[in-house]
C-alpha cells in the first residue's frame, strides 16, 4: 500500500473523528456496509 494512501485514510480518520456530524457519520457507515441487502433493513411493516 502506497504512503500516500496511507496518508489519506489517516486524515479522512481524524476528520471523523472531529465531526459531531451525525449525517456524515451516517453516510460513512452506508459506504462501508455495502455488503448489507437494502431489503433485509426493513421492517416487517
Amino acid at each position: 500500500m502506497s504512503i500516500n494512501l496511507e496518508k489519506r485514510k489517516l486524515s479522512i480518520v481524524e476528520r471523523l473523528s472531529e465531526t459531531d456530524d451525525i449525517a456524515v457519520i451516517l453516510q460513512i457507515e452506508n459506504l462501508l456496509n455495502h455488503n448489507v441487502n437494502f431489503w433485509d433493513t426493513l421492517s416487517d411493516e
